[in-house]
């Protein structure tokens, strides 16, 4: 496989951090997943739970090998104890075949976080990019753009390996607007221009290129691309079947997308204050504070002022600012407003000193009371540090 440079990350990065581009998309069931089961047995179930515990935790750091990390053993280990409830579902086979039986298993969403958390492991948040997703396939009959409806079985596997890491996952509708749009050339080629200008119509945050070359013996070669405006992120996965070459290289756009936008791991935090501007009624302040809160990478906020129409938090975060940033460019409930704004300024928190305990003194008929020295009431303190400025959209 094809190793991608330190500068192509940080290429990634960069655009993952563009606002007002992104739309995103809300992922409703990261915390539960559906596995199949032989029976309704306990052990059976037990066992079940485990592996659906194995695919919750990959799909709420978009990572594979947070199942191998050691800090999670217990975790998996006494997955039935972060279990909130489950339900089983019967398949209905044909005549020739028996009957499937799933299960379901919904876990408890704070409980696994706190445990990701403490272990140092990032936590990936419901709101997520959305990717449209232009597959080539290449044979003996020559180079041609993929259309859903012609192998169904393709788009399934990869609609199917999309959900397994919570990636919010499109498929072109390859209709005559599509095909007109882009040809087979463009996706061996990576021109990018036409790729973005088809890609419009879809509100995608992220473009991503599949090509697939098959020879003879099933033998499968693959190549991807992760685009942005100027260049792209490319790997390639070579193996003996399909299925296995599209779960490699989704294992590994997973991996990508989730390390540039989950928070990162670890028990830190870093101090952000921001303003927000066009902040117009109390209905307003709630949903905006609201909003703020259920950030996955806002640990705890704090409004500092409310001045007019503009309102200052004090946000403790997870991952960096930068994480905050991404976040916010996805959900788009806010903007980036100019720096050149007027700052509200405000009056710091006063907290009065530690004093001593109070002394004795007796009054002129014999009486013993204590008294309290007053403390010096220091000047309050203007603060204007403002580390970012938005407004509400």
């Amino acid at each position: 496989m094809k190793q991608i440079s330190i500068k192509s990350l940080i290429l990634l990065v960069s655009l993952m951090g563009l606002a007002g581009l992104a739309r995103a998309a809300e992922i409703s069931n990261l915390y539960d997943y559906e596995v199949p089961v032989a029976s309704q047995s306990p052990d059976d179930r037990n066992a079940a739970i485990g592996q659906a515990m194995r695919q919750v935790l990959i799909k709420v750091t978009g990572n594979s090998s947070v199942v191998g990390q050691p800090a999670l053993k217990s975790l998996l280990r006494n997955a039935s104890q972060y279990v909130l409830k489950f339900t089983y579902r019967l398949q209905e086979a044909g005549s020739d075949a028996e009957e499937k039986r799933f299960i379901r298993v919904y876990f408890d969403a704070a409980s696994i976080n706190q445990k990701l958390r403490s272990s140092g492991l990032p936590v990936w948040g419901k709101s997520r990019p959305q990717l449209i997703a232009w597959v080539g396939i290449q044979d003996r009959s020559g180079r041609q753009l993929y259309i859903p409806d012609a192998d169904p079985g393709l788009s399934n596997m990869l609609f199917s390996l999309a959900d397994s890491y919570g990636i919010p996952f499109l498929l072109p509708l390859m209709d005559l607007q599509d095909q007109s749009s882009i040809s087979s050339s463009d996706l061996w080629g990576n021109f990018i221009g036409p790729l973005q200008q088809a890609s419009s119509r879809y509100l995608s945050d992220m473009i991503v290129v599949i090509r697939l070359q098959k020879n003879a013996d099933g033998y499968v070669k693959s190549s991807w691309s992760l685009l942005d405006d100027n260049e792209s992120l490319d790997w390639q996965v070579n193996s003996p079947s399909q299925d296995d070459a599209l779960a490699q290289g989704m294992q590994k756009l997973a991996g990508l997308v989730a390390g540039a936008y989950a928070p990162a791991g670890g028990s830190s935090l870093e101090q952000v204050v921001i303003q927000v501007n066009g902040v117009t009624g109390f209905d307003a302040m709630v949903k905006l504070q609201n909003y703020l809160a259920q950030l996955e990478s806002v640990e705890t906020l704090l409004v500092r002022s409310i001045q007019e129409n503009k309102v200052v938090f004090s946000l403790n975060l997870r991952g960096g600012m930068q994480s905050f940033k991404q976040a916010v460019a996805l959900s788009n409930f806010i903007q980036p407003a100019p720096e050149a704004m007027d700052p509200v300024m405000m009056q710091d928190v006063y907290t009065p000193p530690e004093m001593p305990e109070p002394e004795p003194t007796i009054s002129g008929d014999g009486e013993i009371s204590a008294q309290m020295p007053m403390p010096e009431q220091p000047a309050p303190v203007r603060l204007d540090r403002i580390d970012l400025y938005y407004e509400l959209k």
